[in-house]
């Protein structure tokens, strides 16, 4: 599994960030993520301190995401892992980790032909 350095290298420009109450964090320098660690330093959210977002365990993630229901900066943090593309842990109640066997998503584009 790829670690945060290796994800960050495929998505450009990087700065630590710190979140009250975490471990520093490399992540790709976006607006929606600034806005999201922002938001943080001033709620208290389901996910604050606990490993089952990240964790390697499918019901784990299931559990967490059915956490974030109801979380005040919900929308924010769709926004920040959408901005950065994130792969891998829950968020904004979305498990973003590929499923263990699960063939690799495409996107397809189908064109008219008059």
């Amino acid at each position: 599994m790829p670690t945060p350095e290796s994800r960050c290298a495929e998505s450009g420009p990087t700065v630590a960030r710190t979140v009250k109450g975490t471990f520093p964090q490399i992540r790709p320098a976006t607006p929606e993520w600034d806005a999201f660690t922002e938001a943080l330093a001033d709620v208290v959210t389901p996910c604050r301190g606990l490993n089952a977002w990240t964790s390697e365990d499918a019901a784990e993630r299931a559990v967490a995401a059915r956490a974030c229901q109801g979380c005040e900066v919900l929308a924010l943090c769709g926004a920040a892992a959408g901005s950065t593309r994130e792969r891998y842990g829950v968020y904004a109640g979305v498990d973003r980790t590929p499923r263990v066997g699960a063939p690799p998503k495409t996107t397809t584009t189908t064109r008219r032909t008059a």
